[in-house]
């Protein structure tokens, strides 16, 4: 048996970033079941467009987060915890790790508000505009709740996005299971009773746990840090972080304008209810996805750790012992996803109007497959602070939301799918694991110094 678990690379943090993932794909696909039936399928698409707008969040963050637990984790490597709950060793990296917490309190509020000046006012032009034939849907209350809980959200998902990078992955995966249970039971419960208003009130309950746990779990760290004078160790925002920063926030942007946007343009092209499949849909996918991605996401860390002592030996072991296992996993999961549609379609399930035709859930599927892929490649890059991909992405951003419109224009929704695969199949995936080999290959000729320079230029 433990055997078994070395061989696949099991241990108690990756378990439980797995069974996260696992009840994610699993929640994900009760709450689909339970959307369709709770709420007609103009709601639907209502429903699902809300969250593809809250998702513009990351035109806020600029994936500082994602920043985050790298640095996070590079000062970690010098520090252990203690029995209060505390880092201790090196005096640099604790006071360069207080100064780092200091600067994410500072961003996120900013980047909070800004959310709520921004996104509400745009989704109250959104959803009002006479086009879209929504005004029989209540939809203006449980919009208005949604932004300045989301903003809440963003303030405290950075602090565990710094957990995350010293070393409590198994920690802050319990608290979102804990998160996303409470915050599904709630979704079940209301959607039946008083419809949209359920999505604000899922997403309290989310930031409810994510506070309670700050509060009750972590004070000493905060007290702890925060009281460390930073003069002389302090991270440069300007210097250190921002030229990594700004390559991982146009990589989430474009990320969005790859996928997120799918569901604004079908509600454009093709009404709310076209929408409603289409965000469905990428649900369903997006759980496989996170699923497949979950040992990734839980090695992340080690990457870091081993990316900062320049081990690149132990790093390109775990690394690829790491990708088989996700790669892998999110075949068996999109397959699975696939085979389930198209059982509804051919049984002739009433649910089966609530998703996308078999075809284009399929070309949604291969794609989710690459995006996988892309996705693993560039968490060993960003394990040396490097975002080299972010020009791909720029590019696959511009391409992908005109490619899908066109196609869309004259195919409908297959004509979306179609357009946003061929843009990642053609062109990101090849291009991805070029530029892949050639940093790879550079990194491990350089020394530290030399890596630091790197960071700041490429």
């Amino acid at each position: 048996m433990h055997a078994a678990r070395r061989y696949a690379g099991l241990d108690k943090t990756v378990a439980l970033v797995l069974a996260n993932k696992t009840w994610a794909t699993i929640a994900g696909a009760l709450s689909v079941l339970i959307v369709a039936r709770s709420l007609t399928r103009a709601e639907q698409g209502l429903y699902y467009t809300f969250n593809s707008l809250i998702a513009l969040q990351v035109f806020v963050e600029l994936g500082l987060g994602a920043a985050l637990t790298v640095f996070a984790s590079h000062e970690r490597a010098y520090l252990r915890w203690t029995p209060l709950g505390t880092l201790e060793g090196s005096h640099a990296s604790r006071a360069r790790l207080g100064s780092l917490l200091r600067f994410s309190l500072r961003w996120y509020a900013a980047a909070g508000a800004a959310l709520i000046a921004v996104i509400l006012p745009l989704g109250l032009w959104f959803f009002g505009h006479p086009g879209q034939s929504t005004s029989p849907v209540g939809w203006r209350l449980p919009w208005i709740c949604l932004p300045p809980i989301a903003a809440g959200t963003l303030v405290a998902s950075a602090q565990l996005f710094i957990f995350e990078g010293c070393g409590c992955v198994a920690e802050i995966a319990t608290v979102r299971i804990t998160a996303s249970v409470l915050s599904c039971a709630a979704l079940w419960l209301a959607l039946p009773r008083i419809g949209l208003i359920a999505a604000p009130l899922s997403a309290a309950t989310t930031l409810s746990v994510y506070l309670t746990h700050l509060a009750v779990r972590r004070s000493t760290f905060y007290a702890d840090l925060l009281s460390l004078k930073t003069r002389g160790h302090q991270v440069s925002w300007a210097r250190e972080i921002w030229p990594f920063q700004w390559r991982l926030g146009a990589t989430c942007i474009t990320g969005y304008l790859i996928f997120q946007v799918l569901t604004p343009l079908t509600f454009k092209l093709e009404g709310p209810i076209a929408a409603g499949q289409m965000g469905l849909s990428l649900t369903v996918l997006g759980g496989a996805l996170a699923a497949g991605l979950g040992w990734m996401n839980a090695r992340a860390p080690q990457f870091g750790a081993h990316a900062a002592k320049l081990e690149h030996r132990e790093l390109d072991s775990l690394f690829l012992a790491t990708f088989t296992r996700c790669v892998a996993l999110l075949v068996l999961n999109t397959a699975a996803a696939t085979g389930g549609v198209a059982w509804l379609h051919h049984s002739g399930n009433s649910y089966q109007n609530r998703v996308l035709p078999t075809l284009p859930f399929v070309l949604l599927a291969a794609k989710t497959v690459t995006d996988g892929a892309l996705y693993c490649l560039a968490t060993y890059l960003r394990a040396f602070k490097l975002e080299p991909f972010y020009a791909l992405y720029i590019a696959a951003a511009v391409i992908t939301p005109a490619a899908s419109y066109l196609a869309g224009s004259a195919f409908g929704v297959t004509g979306i799918a179609a357009g946003s695969l061929c843009v990642t199949a053609l062109v990101s995936l090849p291009s991805g694991i070029a530029i892949f080999a050639k940093t790879r290959a550079e990194l491990r000729s350089r020394t530290a110094s030399d890596l630091q320079l790197a960071q700041n230029t490429v």
